[in-house]
C-alpha cells in the first residue's frame, strides 16, 4: 500500500472528510475536557498528521499543547511538517519517524492526556487490536482519552466488530466517552477514557502488528 496515495484521498472522498471532522471535533473536545497542561497528544500511525494539526491550530489553547506524531512512512512526515510550519506550530507539534509497533518507540514518549487512533484498527487482525489496546496502558495518562476510528461498511462486519473493539477497551479499564458515526454512517467513531493508573511498557518488542484486516465471518 502506497499510504502517501492514499492519504491524498482526504482531498476528494467525502466519506473520509467526514471522519476527519468528527475525529477533530472529538480532539478539541478531549483537549477542553484536559485540566493538565500542557495537554501531551500521541497520535498513532498518523499519517501526515492532519486531524491534530487541524484541531491544535483551531484551540484557544494551542499553546499549552504539546503533540507527538508517530509515522514511519517519511513522505507522510515531510507532508505534515510543511503544514506544522504553515500553521506557526512548530513548538507545540512535532513528528517522529518511527515504527509505532515497536515497543522502544514509545521509550522517551511520556504517558499522553489524549491518544489518537484514526484508522489504525481496520488496518489490524483481532488479536492485535487486543495488543494494541492493552497496551494503551502503558500510554495514557490515567483519565486520559483514546479516539478511534473503524470502517462499518467495508467488510459488512462493521457494528459487530466495534462491539469487540468496545469490549476489548472495557477488558482493560476503558469506559466508553461517546460514540458516534459519521453522517453517511461509514465510520464510526469512538472516545474511551483509562480509568487506571500509568503501567510500564509491556516487555514485548512489538505492541502490535500492522497486519491485515480483521474480519469477522473468518478471524473472529
Amino acid at each position: 500500500m502506497d499510504w502517501a496515495e492514499w492519504h491524498k484521498r482526504y482531498e476528494s472522498v467525502p466519506s473520509l472528510q467526514e471522519r476527519l471532522a468528527v475525529v477533530c471535533e472529538e480532539i478539541s473536545l478531549a483537549i477542553s475536557a484536559t485540566r493538565t497542561k500542557p495537554v501531551r497528544i500521541l497520535s498513532i500511525c498518523s499519517g501526515d498528521g492532519r486531524d491534530v494539526i487541524l484541531s491544535t491550530a483551531a484551540s484557544k489553547l494551542r499553546k499549552s499543547i504539546s503533540g507527538v506524531l508517530i509515522e514511519l512512512n517519511p513522505d507522510l512526515v515531510a507532508r505534515g511538517r510543511s503544514t506544522i510550519k504553515e500553521f506557526s506550530l512548530q513548538e507545540e507539534i512535532s513528528f517522529q519517524c518511527s515504527d509505532a509497533t515497536k515497543s522502544e518507540t514509545y521509550r522517551s514518549i511520556a504517558p499522553a492526556h489524549i491518544v489518537v487512533l484514526s484508522g489504525v484498527f481496520g488496518n489490524l487482525k483481532y488479536e492485535d487490536v487486543g495488543l494494541l489496546i492493552d497496551s494503551l496502558r502503558s500510554l495514557c495518562e490515567p483519565k486520559a482519552r483514546v479516539i478511534w476510528t473503524r470502517n462499518l461498511n467495508e467488510f459488512g462486519d462493521g457494528e459487530t466488530v466495534v462491539g469487540g473493539i468496545k469490549k476489548l477497551f472495557a477488558n482493560v479499564n476503558f469506559t466508553e466517552a461517546s460514540y458516534t458515526k459519521t453522517p453517511s454512517g461509514v465510520f464510526a467513531v469512538g472516545t474511551h477514557v483509562y480509568e487506571g493508573e500509568t503501567l510500564n511498557l509491556p516487555a514485548r518488542p512489538v505492541l502490535f502488528r500492522f497486519s491485515g484486516f480483521w474480519k469477522v465471518a473468518t478471524d473472529a
